[in-house]
């Protein structure tokens, strides 16, 4: 996997975007992961217990170099004012650091736009949110409109797409 680089995996729960992380990361070491629901099974941190997402994330932008840093259930913390912040702030460094970032989204509106210029890999599983919301966000974002619209068309659960934007 490339360092330095920005993945956002986004899709409603059941449609397979932890399964797909857990095969992208299998075969790599001690990766860092803040998992609110502990899907992953792996240690989190440097401790036990997972800590509040600020400490983490200042732990990340401090200590970790070359690691693949997965945040699960990311909506939730960009919707955080100081979460958001320190989010942005480790995203921006991601060349220097040369860690490479997987973030989990529910629903492509909570993905923020500001996220999307960072954005080097976007999977798309299904999502359920209503055409008129994610076309408002996305008219301007071709490729991903697209793949909404086809995968609304699919009747697998689990059919995504991938698209390397940059």
């Amino acid at each position: 996997m490339e360092t330095g680089k920005l993945w956002v995996i986004c899709g409603f729960t059941g449609t397979g975007k932890t399964t797909l992380v857990k095969n992208m990361i299998r075969k790599i070491p001690d990766p860092i992961i803040y998992d609110v629901n502990n899907e992953y099974g792996k240690p989190q941190y440097y401790r036990d217990a997972l800590p509040p997402i600020n400490e983490w994330l200042n732990y990340v932008n401090s200590n970790v170099r070359k690691k693949i840093v997965i945040i699960d259930e990311a909506t939730i913390f960009f919707n955080m004012q100081n979460s958001a912040k320190s989010l942005t702030e480790m995203l921006v460094r991601k060349r220097h650091t040369q860690n490479t970032y997987i973030l989990n989204f529910h629903f492509l509106s909570s993905v923020p736009n500001h996220i999307l210029a960072f954005t080097n890999y976007f999977v798309l599983f299904k999502t359920k949110e209503r055409p008129d919301l994610v076309e408002s966000k996305y008219k301007n974002e071709p490729m991903i409109w697209q793949a909404y619209n086809d995968l609304n068309a699919n009747p697998d659960k689990h059919a995504y797409r991938f698209m390397k934007r940059i």
